[in-house]
């Protein structure tokens, strides 16, 4: 069960982060998206070190949904679909 503000930690693999960030959301169920940000390298210019990056970002939201998900998704700065990955994280409100 997650409360706003929510603080996500993690590591995410080489080549997920563009200039040290990726786009974050807390979404509902349907994939509404109820907050969006920025997750940051935790230690400036370990994106470009080609070894899993430290992250941290805070959500500040307001919601009636019941659940949803935390979506990671690399940054992506060609634009080329086939290029894009996320990651999901079930949560309740």
């Amino acid at each position: 069960k997650v409360e706003s503000p929510l603080t996500v930690q993690g590591i995410v693999p080489p080549g997920w982060t563009f200039e040290g960030v990726f786009p974050i959301s807390l979404v509902d169920s349907n994939q509404k998206i109820i907050a969006s940000g920025q997750a940051k390298e935790e230690v400036p210019g370990s994106w470009q070190s080609n070894v899993p990056v430290n992250f941290n970002a805070t959500l500040n939201f307001t919601t009636t949904a019941k659940s949803g998900f935390i979506l990671l998704q690399n940054d992506n700065p060609s634009g080329d679909p086939t290029k894009s990955k996320s990651f999901e994280v079930p949560v309740s409100y």
